[in-house]
């Protein structure tokens, strides 16, 4: 596989990767910076990575992204003009900004675990896969992020 099949499998699934990181990381640039980082440290490995494992592997590399940057602490981006940051199709929804915070506040393979399970709708053999463990580690991971939301929504 060559850098332009790299590409075209990228221009493939770039969208959905960042859509996926976004979610996972709950901001924009964090969500770009990871999806960039992951595809740079699966690039020399591409060859030898499965050609119908790579989604899977290029999500798992997010989530640690992701993972090693929330326990660096908060991850701030300077820009020209914020107000041009408003309004992406990706952005969640401001009324959902308790809910963001609180998913923001679970440990990242927990709130992976919910985008792959509830935006991805994929199984839990499909989440083992791409966060790296057991079926029953992946349904675990589910339900105490669940369960943790529900906990902190009652509070509420």
């Amino acid at each position: 596989m060559g850098v332009d099949d790299v590409e075209q499998w990228y221009r493939d699934h770039g969208r959905a990767l960042i859509a996926f990181a976004h979610l996972v990381a709950g901001e924009r640039e964090m969500a770009r910076d990871a999806v960039q980082e992951a595809m740079s440290r699966c690039l020399p490995h591409w060859p030898r990575i499965e050609p119908r494992g790579r989604l899977a592997y290029v999500k798992r590399a997010i989530v640690n992204h992701v993972s090693s940057a929330r326990s660096r602490g908060p991850h701030l981006v300077l820009v020209d003009d914020p107000v041009s940051l408003q309004g992406s199709a990706t952005d969640p929804d401001p009324a959902d900004d308790a809910l963001w915070a609180l998913c923001r506040e679970l440990p990242a393979n927990q709130w992976a675990a919910l985008v792959l399970r509830y935006h991805d709708d994929a199984s839990y053999d499909a989440i083992a896969a791409t966060l790296g463990c057991t079926t029953s580690t992946a349904r675990s991971h589910v339900h105490r992020g669940l369960a943790t939301l529900r906990k902190q929504l009652d509070h509420d």
